[in-house]
């Protein structure tokens, strides 16, 4: 679940990464299934302790959703758990989360 400060509002977040992916190469997808939103992930530079990815949404991108924002999640988990924030276009924080992994099949 993600959380929208600017709205007080909490949103469901399903995202999927790829192990490795070089710099310009899709890494992953994200959906946001309240907003109809889904798309994909492209690799762009970061530093060593993160992985930084801009979002192209190819699904609802013209309707309540913004397309171009930035999704950063930390390379090292910290207790088994990632502290992940999507940046709008502009730079500013516009939602966070603390992601849990989940496994296939569970």
């Amino acid at each position: 679940m993600g959380y929208q400060p600017d709205v007080d509002a909490r949103m469901e977040v399903h995202m999927t990464l790829a192990p490795t992916a070089a710099v310009g190469a899709r890494v992953g997808t994200i959906a946001y299934p309240s907003l109809g939103c889904s798309g994909e992930l492209i690799r762009i530079a970061s530093p060593p302790s993160e992985l930084r990815a801009k979002e192209h949404l190819t699904t609802n991108r013209d309707d309540g959703c913004i397309d171009g924002g930035t999704v950063i999640v930390p390379v090292t988990p910290a207790d088994d758990t990632l502290e992940w924030k999507w940046l709008f276009p502009s730079g500013a924080i516009g939602v966070t989360a603390t992601l849990a992994k989940v496994t296939a099949g569970t």
